[in-house]
């Protein structure tokens, strides 16, 4: 086990902070909460790092902490699921499915403060390659120095499409080993077929990143000769998806996108990728465009200019938080402001989409990392 791997499992252990027994009331706020509706003036209360009560009419508990937020607005905090923050850059030293994302993350990189202070309270850590790239990580923010929580080391496999017929036809091998485990004993099937079999049964998701339309259609040929498995996959897609709306809308795809306007072909006509996929009957979630912090504080105008030019509202609310999460399969915990769930939360000047509104408070876990700790 790698020694930044070792680190963060301590981090991800340690005692909670002294405050975790305070319940802390946020009043007076319009809530967003993404998977309940809005709430124009509600409350919330916070609890042990979680959520315990929202609501328009909810009593504030004796010996509560109360913050009046009047005029402020509750948003969930943002799941990020391409990340590469705290990632080294250049090519990995090893790919392939038994390689771990997480043993290459460092967990004091200087990249993961400044993400948590933009709003970004869950990330998905993307392995470095191309082809079956290994596994990615579920990791919480934590703002401050005490380094990422580890929400699961195993959380999805990574597989970039590549152009030409050798990377499909080792695509189709791989696979096809996989199934030929398909009844044997796991203890016995080696670590490089173990999470493409789990992917096959539906157990492991994959977040499928395609570079042109094209290589989904290639892919999709790879996986049609595996129509007896039950494989749940996320496409991770192109600027130009909009081309291959319809297919993905048959297939009632997942998608991730970066909140692009393209432009179409030798005109100034823009084109509303993610609208285009929603109208198709695909499921939209969004990632930022990159992870600098312009990159992350950026992302709230540019769902505003999808919205503008046709996106629906709520697709672009929940396409940031409740939708990335369902597709990494951890909407039980996160990705909406609901009791039971973690305190995740951004607080807003004004409503997310105003180009007007800035952050003012960003709480993971209950804890608040901006301002301050």
């Amino acid at each position: 086990m790698s020694a930044a791997l070792l680190l963060v499992l301590a981090l991800s252990q340690a005692a909670p902070a002294a405050d975790d027994d305070e319940c802390v009331v946020l009043t007076n706020v319009c809530i967003l909460t993404v998977g309940k509706g809005d709430i124009e003036t509600g409350t919330i209360v916070i609890h042990g790092g979680k959520i315990v009560a929202v609501g328009a009419d909810v009593p504030v508990p004796a010996g509560a902490r109360v913050l009046d937020r009047k005029g402020m607005t509750a948003f969930p905090g943002l799941v990020h699921a391409l990340s590469r923050l705290g990632m080294p850059e250049g090519p990995p030293d090893a790919t392939g499915a038994s390689q771990l994302a997480l043993d290459d993350l460092n967990p004091l990189s200087d990249a993961l403060g400044p993400a948590a202070r933009c709003g970004v309270t869950t990330f998905a850590i993307q392995p470095s390659g191309v082809g079956i790239a290994g596994r990615g990580a579920i990791l919480k923010s934590s703002g401050g120095a005490r380094g990422p929580q580890v929400v699961e080391k195993s959380a999805f496999l990574r597989i970039v499409l590549q152009t030409g017929t050798a990377p499909k036809d080792a695509l189709r091998q791989a696979l096809e080993g996989a199934r030929k485990a398909f009844d044997a004993d796991r203890k016995k099937v080696d670590e490089k077929t173990l999470p493409l079999l789990l992917f096959l049964k539906g157990e492991l998701p994959a977040i499928v990143e395609a570079g042109t339309p094209a290589e989904l259609l290639h892919f999709w040929q790879v996986l049609d000769a595996f129509s007896d498995c039950s494989p749940r996959v996320v496409i991770a897609a192109p600027l130009d998806a909009y081309k291959v709306a319809g297919a993905l809308g048959s297939r009632k795809s997942r998608v991730i996108l970066r909140p692009y306007l393209a432009l179409a072909p030798f005109t100034r006509e823009r084109i509303n990728n993610a609208a285009e996929l929603e109208r198709a009957g695909a499921q939209v979630a969004f990632a930022p465009i990159s992870d600098s912090p312009e990159g992350l504080q950026g992302i709230f105008f540019r769902m505003g200019e999808l919205v503008k030019y046709g996106l629906s509202r709520e697709t672009a609310l929940r396409g940031l938080t409740l939708s990335p999460a369902e597709m990494l399969g951890i909407d039980k915990r996160v990705g909406s402001i609901e009791a039971g769930k973690d305190a995740d939360l951004i607080l807003f000047s004004g409503d997310p989409l105003s180009p007007q509104a800035r952050i003012r408070e960003v709480y993971i876990d209950g804890r608040p990392v901006l301002p301050g700790e």
